[in-house]
């Protein structure tokens, strides 16, 4: 299977006689999608190999445990790895935490059966909400932004897939 991967960090060093590897996150928000149960990927090689996440301890940094990784030793030849995480899971973050201001101006925004729906040119966030301001068609369009309504998010290729509510495009 083919995965949009986004470089969320790197690790750092081998923690524990058990394999644990400690973390280190671009940004503080990653760390929420690190999570048992899912997987993340190591650079190895120039390859990224997915791995399960067994277990996670917070100490000073994240302590993540994978699947088959049991030993210092082990755990010693990931060490300095890059990691990544598909970039579907992303969506999983809250909007505000995505640093939207920052991440989706200049993205091409599709609709949930991969039509182009346009350009970001701006954001507007205010308490309440965040607001797109999408180039359609030598016009501006207002699409919400909302973690429940972004289907994927592709921040290599800058783009975001947003499931749209019939009839907003013809305001």
């Amino acid at each position: 299977m083919n995965y949009n991967l986004t470089h969320i960090g790197s690790i750092n060093k081998v923690y524990g006689a058990h394999g644990g590897l400690a973390c280190y996150f671009k940004d503080d928000t990653y760390e929420s999608l690190v999570k048992p149960n899912t997987f993340i990927f190591l650079e190895i090689d120039g390859y990224h190999v997915p791995f399960m996440i067994v277990k996670i301890e917070f100490a000073r940094t994240v302590i993540i445990f994978l699947e088959g990784v049991n030993s210092p030793e082990k755990a010693s030849t990931y060490r300095q790895s890059d990691l990544f995480l598909a970039s579907n899971q992303l969506s999983e973050l809250p909007v505000s935490n995505l640093e939207t201001e920052v991440c989706f101006v200049h993205y091409q925004v599709f609709d949930a059966k991969n039509n182009k729906v346009g350009i970001i040119n701006e954001i507007i966030e205010t308490d309440y909400s965040t607001t797109a301001i999408v180039a359609r068609n030598g016009k501006d369009i207002f699409l919400p932004i909302h973690q429940d309504i972004i289907l994927d998010i592709d921040h290599k290729q800058k783009v975001l897939q947003l499931e749209i509510v019939d009839g907003i495009l013809d305001l």
